[in-house]
């Protein structure tokens, strides 16, 4: 099993850790600023591979809470999450993720001034992690 079978789920779980991660670095204004801009660029750069994969092998399809995660079928316990990669999906976690590490760097310029940011820098790795297309 390789990294970039994981993808689908990492493109969520990296700024979702980060979110978390981010106000335990309070006092360290500048590592706080590293680690924001450096789990949005690994974001991004997961991102750019998942579209690779997608462009050679295309739908790309991750079960979570299955022993292989291309498993969609319940086999044992019949509760399953699916996340789905077309091409739309990718055009729109490209671009959500672009904005937001563009943000993230005109930030770290213009926030200079304001107190406590640590919190603005979480609700912008959480409001990434959100941004995902819904399939019904």
């Amino acid at each position: 099993m390789s990294l970039a079978e994981h993808l689908p789920v990492l493109v969520v779980a990296v700024p979702l850790l980060a979110a978390f991660i981010t106000p335990l670095l309070k006092r360290h204004s500048l590592l706080r600023n590293l680690w924001v801009l450096l789990s949005l660029g690994v974001t991004e750069l997961m991102v750019l591979l998942l579209g690779f994969r997608l462009d050679s092998e295309g739908l790309q399809v991750y079960t979570l809470g299955a022993v292989i995660p291309s498993l969609t079928s319940p086999e044992g316990f019949p509760v399953r999450i699916i996340l789905e990669v077309d091409g739309m999906s990718f055009f729109i976690a490209l671009a959500s993720v672009s904005i937001v590490l563009a943000a993230a760097i005109y930030s770290v310029w213009f926030m200079k001034k304001y107190r406590n940011l640590e919190r603005y820098y979480s609700l912008l790795l959480l409001m990434l992690t959100g941004m995902k297309e819904e399939k019904k």
